[in-house]
């Protein structure tokens, strides 16, 4: 149902509050004891719009030229080559892990496996001076590459860079411990910072806390508590404001 992917509304839907192999790496990278990248809670909640710049609209325009280009250079080297468009594949394992490989491929030789382009915004460089010869281990598509091996449960994957110059093909092997080393990371950040997001939405732009410390609901949506506007300077919700505690604070 998915395999439209950016095109289909259920791509979108699935993916909210999920960890998706394309943000493997800044997760791994990012601190659960405190919020130190916002923006990315944000993206995997979906609360901001998709972003429409020049180099997606050309990513999106070109990318059946890629597909086309691959397919028919893989043709030549394997036997009976197959490419199948791929939807979002929830992890069996953790279902708040899931990847949205490009394609999954299948020859008679190689066996199946995934196929990740990348990136939208090279457009007509030299490929010479955008890819490297392999993809080091600290690289994050290596690390989106390596997720999405173990979450499809597939033995390679097809890291394809392509340009109007050009195509450039890297496959690469998947590392059993790779996935293992990351899980405790990706474990503590849904649970410590995604899940109680999911449960309050508090970084969501239609909230606001209660400024009193001792407020049991400390997150209200902003219709909810008749407000139109989160107001400027401190705000104290309703059952605060007659609560005997708050009120001896004031006194005192």
């Amino acid at each position: 149902m998915s395999r439209l992917q950016s095109k289909c509304s259920l791509w979108f839907e699935y993916r909210k509050g999920r960890l998706t192999t394309s943000n493997f790496h800044e997760i791994v990278h990012t601190n659960c004891e405190q919020l130190s990248r916002p923006s990315l809670l944000k993206k995997i909640m979906q609360y901001n719009p998709a972003i429409d710049t020049c180099a997606t609209r050309w990513g999106i325009k070109h990318e059946e030229d890629a597909l086309k280009m691959y397919k028919n250079e893989m043709m030549e080297q394997h036997s009976h080559f197959e490419l199948q468009s791929s939807g979002l594949i929830i992890y069996e394992d953790y279902p708040f892990l899931a990847a949205s490989p490009d394609a999954v491929i299948t020859c008679d030789c190689c066996g199946k496996g995934d196929e990740v382009k990348c990136p939208n915004s090279r457009r007509d460089n030299v490929l010479d001076k955008l890819c490297p010869h392999s993809l080091k281990p600290s690289h994050k598509y290596f690390t989106q590459i390596q997720g999405q091996m173990a979450l499809t449960k597939l033995d390679y994957c097809d890291f394809v860079c392509w340009t109007s110059c050009g195509l450039h093909i890297e496959r690469v092997r998947a590392d059993s411990d790779f996935l293992l080393n990351m899980e405790q990371a990706l474990r503590l950040y849904f649970i410590n910072i995604v899940l109680p997001e999911l449960l309050t939405q508090k970084e969501h732009d239609d909230m606001i806390a209660c400024d009193n410390k001792g407020c049991p609901t400390e997150w209200y949506h902003v219709q909810c508590v008749g407000l139109k506007l989160v107001p400027k300077g401190k705000w104290v919700c309703f059952k605060c404001k007659n609560s005997k505690t708050t009120k001896r604070k004031k006194k005192s």
